[in-house]
């Protein structure tokens, strides 16, 4: 990591008298916007500034209450991709997405919104967090806490017209999606990260590049990395960084931010660090300690968004503070740096037992699962299989490597593939470093 790597603390913006409980922030693309939520007004405020570069004015420049009363419990918000970002998202806790657009040669939005996902169809279920997905932003993705999903709508622009589609074209759902609570994209569009409230864990997935499927999945089916760090509690939302894909991660139930290192290593696999490089907390102590005693899952900073150069993170405690941010370089290797390395000796994880399904073929189950979430099943191929049978907290993964070279001198890969299933087992909780 580079020397000059760090956070400063650029600007705070204290919301309007009597409103503090911001849950949500998000960048305009062209960096001369802010949008905040606030969950228990039901409210959207905007602020603006001249520049990019300039501190942003003090009071809101416009507030979205909506006439008709569609905004209830706005709990996060995002732009659009676009310039002039066109479109602005809502995510609500009463099952719905609100989407405005921005009134042409104005900075206004509203004040009804142009378009409305909801209803039994659009499959929202406690969504706490929304992305359009770049680059281009003709989907839109809302994360579901309840369901543990991703739903996926395509959203259509022609003119004043915005048409929003209220049946998911995708809906992704894996067992390291845990109580989502935010959801972010890197702004080329490869890959999506979800904050898991509900396991302390951040888990990101690339996206699909088999033109099969991605249709229909346009993201996974598996993840890329699972990000379980001890410092993590109750992560609430998450944003890359504009540069290197560096990740930002926001804990409700601690009093700090977290920048997590991207690794690219091999030919074309990625990994994010297991700890934090770099942390700033938000709130004063004793302010934080009060409200964390009341409520674990409280006190801590809630959304976060990120542009070059800055970010933006909010809290119920102290509003919204924009801090300045010069980034790591981006970490390249051979193997994964931030993974289960050569010298490790990694060991079998305990609360599993081996079931065999009707084709006979061995399935390992996850135990002590919670009940409304799917249970963890594991189906190992005999590569894998082996390697976890190796996986006794002696032998270490260069070990496994010299006895699969000898035992098959001519394979090509074998390194990198021995590599990306001991992370594969480690990321699904079968294996421990």
């Amino acid at each position: 990591m580079n020397e000059t790597a760090g956070f400063r603390l650029r600007q705070q913006i204290t919301p309007p008298p009597g409103e503090r409980h911001i849950e949500g922030v998000g960048f305009s693309a062209c960096g001369r916007l802010l949008v905040a939520a606030a969950a228990d007004n039901d409210r959207l405020y905007l602020y603006r500034r001249d520049v990019p570069t300039a501190p942003f004015e003090e009071q809101p420049y416009c507030v979205l209450t909506d006439p008709d009363g569609r905004i209830a419990y706005p709990h996060d918000a995002a732009f659009s991709p676009d310039a002039d970002s066109h479109l602005l998202a809502v995510a609500q806790r009463t099952d719905s997405l609100l989407i405005y657009q921005r009134r042409a040669g104005t900075d206004e939005y509203g004040p009804r919104p142009t378009s409305v996902i909801s209803g039994e169809a659009a499959g929202l279920d406690y969504s706490d967090g929304v992305a359009f997905v770049p680059p281009h932003g003709n989907l839109l993705a809302a994360c579901n806490l309840s369901r543990c999903s991703v739903s996926f709508y395509a959203v259509r622009v022609d003119g004043d017209a915005v048409q929003a589609d209220t049946v998911p074209t995708a809906v992704l759902q894996h067992d390291t999606i845990v109580d989502p609570d935010g959801i972010g994209f890197s702004a080329d569009g490869e890959f999506l990260a979800l904050a898991n409230h509900g396991n302390h864990s951040v888990v990101i997935f690339r996206r699909n590049r088999d033109p099969v499927t991605v249709g229909e999945q346009p993201y996974g089916p598996e993840p890329v990395c699972l990000i379980r760090d001890t410092q993590m509690r109750f992560p609430h939302s998450v944003a890359f960084t504009a540069r290197h894909h560096h990740l930002l991660v926001t804990n409700a139930g601690a009093n700090h931010v977290g920048l997590y290192l991207c690794n690219r290593y091999g030919a074309d696999d990625v990994t994010w660090s297991r700890r934090a490089a770099l942390t700033v907390p938000i709130a004063d102590e004793d302010v934080f300690r009060r409200a964390n005693d009341d409520n674990a899952m409280e006190g801590g900073p809630k959304g976060v968004t990120a542009r070059p150069d800055e970010f933006a993170v909010c809290s119920p405690q102290v509003g919204m503070q924009v801090f300045s941010l010069v980034q790591p370089d981006v970490v390249v290797s051979d193997d994964p740096a931030f993974g289960i390395g050569r010298g490790d000796r990694p060991r079998q994880a305990p609360n599993w037992f081996l079931d065999y399904t009707p084709d006979d073929s061995e399935t390992w189950v996850r135990t002590g699962w919670r009940g409304r979430h799917k249970r963890p099943m594991v189906r190992l191929n005999p590569s894998s299989r082996l390697l976890r049978q190796w996986c006794d907290g002696e032998t270490t993964v260069d070990d496994m490597i010299a006895t699969l070279t000898g035992r098959f001198p001519t394979a090509a890969g074998l390194e990198h593939d021995v590599f990306r299933a001991l992370q594969s087992m480690e990321m699904r909780g079968l294996i421990e470093a």
